[in-house]
């Protein structure tokens, strides 16, 4: 089974088609990455494309802090702004690709580099609470990859992107 550096190495050129992030969604957010594939129901309280597709592959941070810069060195926002702040700062990853993800830390700390102009730089910080919630996740087709608080990862099945 593949590991999470694995799971990392495969969002390289891939496509970011939407962000949900900011309003109504805290700190949260969703990267969706590659292929469009339908929605077997359409999600009523989101926009399009998210209504009607999910990302063939998806990073999702729940927890863990972040931050968000441009090059060559633009603070553009992190975790704890105004959700508008952050919904309109994490648009600009909207049709930008992946260029390189990097683990930083043991703790699974990463930097993910989208066309070399953004860098999204996620810190583990849900380590010694054991009903922390989760750090971050990456889907990929088939499987869910969790840094789980404390710093353990888990993976896990997903139906999504099985049918390709």
């Amino acid at each position: 089974m593949a590991s999470l550096e694995d799971a990392l190495r495969r969002l390289v050129n891939t496509d970011c088609w939407a962000v949900v992030a900011g309003v109504g969604n805290g700190s949260r957010m969703t990267l969706h990455l590659g292929r469009k594939i339908p929605r077997a129901h359409p999600i009523q309280t989101a926009d399009e494309p998210v209504r009607t597709f999910q990302g063939e592959l998806c990073l999702f941070v729940q927890s863990g802090a972040w931050r968000l810069e441009q090059e060559p060195q633009d603070f553009l926002c992190t975790w704890n702004q105004p959700e508008e702040v952050i919904a309109k700062a994490m648009r600009a990853l909207v049709g930008t690709s992946i260029t390189s993800v990097r683990q930083l830390t043991e703790a699974h700390d990463v930097q993910v580099e989208f066309d070399g102009r953004y860098r999204l730089t996620i810190f583990c910080d849900q380590m010694r609470d054991a009903d922390a919630m989760d750090n971050y996740s990456i889907r990929l087709p088939g499987r869910w990859y969790t840094v789980k608080a404390g710093g353990a990862v888990t993976i896990s099945e997903s139906k999504v992107g099985l049918e390709l």
